[in-house]
């Protein structure tokens, strides 16, 4: 089955509208007070956090030994 790249993202930005809807809704169910600024808290993005991890030292063994080359290949 192929999905075309457009209605893939079509599909990821749907999903992605009705997630943000859901929270909204849950936020909205929650206590609070009026004239409250909301904070947004600073989390590390992903390139911060994987910048701070060891270099791992174990060989890996090549998985690709035994696959088919790509041009073989037929989905």
């Amino acid at each position: 089955m192929t999905i075309a790249k457009l209605q893939l993202k079509q599909e990821i930005d749907h999903l992605d509208e009705q997630y943000l809807e859901l929270i909204y809704k849950v936020l909205r169910q929650f206590p609070h007070q009026s004239n409250t600024p909301i904070s947004v808290v600073n989390k590390p993005t992903l390139l911060n956090v994987l910048a701070t991890l060891e270099d791992i030292e174990d060989e890996f063994p090549d998985i690709d030994t035994n696959l088919l080359p790509l041009e073989d290949i037929r989905l």
